[in-house]
């Protein structure tokens, strides 16, 4: 009823699934010790030494950061998130059901001035990220984890827009000291995005091209590029590379 094995084959099969036991041990091994951080972390100096984490436990830290004194009277986290959520929609839903949308999500931050969130996404969709741009070339919320040098980096980018010429990736900022001091933002978060822009950078043969900031407020929407993206990438591997600290406050 059963075939017959030649004992020699067998023993030179058990052999090879030993070996492959104990590569999958080892490779299991080397993750439980990786270096892994997330592009919000590098924005705010900290690096992890641990096994993969749970990405959405880091998004908080990326609303509203920053002083925030904000004539609206709107708690700057609340509505942040409100702002990401709803711009998360844009593409999704039609004018009357986001405004649907916009007016739940508030309620559920806690948000009473709902036409404040309206007001912050109706100049985002205004501005270039979303006028120059198809919706088919909008991907909003990207979950992304790759390897720069051997650290693993994974977070969730708000925006990236696959152009013509290559990779462009958009970070909302709606706290008031992104608006009214786009050098700080620049140099707070400059290697945040370009960790997002460096896990892109060559995909479907494509360079990260752009990257930026887009500050979103109920009465304005300014998008802030970041300044020698390529430098910023570059210095963000070699540190990677060289286990050095993960932000620079000048890239090399």
């Amino acid at each position: 009823l059963f075939p017959k094995h030649n004992p020699d084959e067998v023993q030179a099969l058990s052999a090879e699934l030993s070996e492959r036991k104990r590569q999958l041990s080892e490779l299991i091994t080397q993750l439980s010790v990786q270096r892994s951080t997330t592009p919000t972390a590098i924005a705010h100096q900290t690096e992890a030494v641990m096994a993969p984490t749970t990405l959405r436990n880091d998004l908080d830290a990326t609303y509203g950061a920053g002083p925030v004194v904000d004539p609206y009277s709107i708690a700057g986290t609340a509505y942040g998130r409100a702002v990401h959520q709803t711009l998360e929609l844009v593409d999704r839903v039609s004018a009357s059901e986001l405004v649907e949308h916009a007016a739940n999500i508030a309620e559920d931050e806690g948000v009473s001035d709902v036409q404040s969130v309206l007001d912050a996404v109706r100049h985002a969709s205004n501005s270039e990220v979303f006028t120059t741009t198809k919706p088919e070339q909008r991907s909003a919320e990207l979950m992304m984890a790759g390897m720069i040098g051997d650290v693993l980096v994974e977070g969730i980018a708000d925006l990236v827009l696959r152009t013509a010429e290559g990779w462009w990736v958009v970070d909302f900022k709606t706290d008031i000291e992104a608006e009214n001091n786009p050098e700080y933002l620049v140099e707070r978060y400059a290697t945040q995005v370009s960790a997002y822009a460096a896990l892109l950078d060559g995909l479907d043969g494509l360079p990260a091209v752009r990257a930026s900031f887009l500050s979103c407020r109920p009465d304005s929407a300014v998008l802030i590029d970041v300044p020698d993206l390529r430098n910023h990438i570059t210095s963000l591997r070699t540190r990677c590379a060289q286990k050095l600290p993960l932000r620079s406050e000048t890239p090399a």
